[in-house]
């Protein structure tokens, strides 16, 4: 882990997509004892990559390994899939709320798992978990993203 927070980014696209893909992949491991971090990583890169279509065959194969299955009227959507994988895995394997807090840089993507997470009870009493951790532990990041939970009834 301390190799990749080391690392700087390149001019290499595809070479940044490999990695968030293979960090993703082995973030969703069972055996990872990093998996918040390894999200932090990767999920928004690998979020980008996917909607614009722009991953490598192999990138592709490696991200996929570890998406879940849908439905197949769903099968299509695999920004859905990623955005449902990380909201399971933070919420069914107790990762860090301050983790989940700040997986992502904001806006959409970050709409987009808090919508995912507020649908079950078990996501709703996750989600207050991570809201009082974000306003106790993170004050930067909470001063300028009040507005997010306003519309998610915990």
């Amino acid at each position: 882990m301390a190799a990749v927070e080391r690392t700087k980014t390149t001019d290499d696209v595809s070479a940044e997509d490999l990695l968030a893909a293979f960090l993703f992949n082995r973030g969703r491991g069972r055996r990872s004892r990093s998996t918040g971090r390894l999200f932090y990583f990767s999920v928004q890169r690998l979020h980008e990559a996917i909607a614009a279509d722009r991953l490598s065959g192999e990138s592709w194969r490696i991200a996929k390994q570890r998406l879940p299955y849908s439905s197949v009227w769903r099968d299509w959507d695999h920004c859905e899939k990623l955005r449902h994988a990380v909201v399971d895995d933070f919420i069914d394997r107790e990762l860090s709320p301050i983790e989940f807090g700040t997986v992502v840089d904001g806006g959409y993507l970050w709409n987009e798992l808090v919508d995912l997470a507020a649908d079950s009870w078990r996501g709703r009493r996750y989600l207050d978990k991570v809201h009082r951790a974000l306003r106790d532990g993170h004050e930067g990041w909470w001063v300028g993203n009040p507005p997010i939970f306003d519309g998610v009834h915990l």
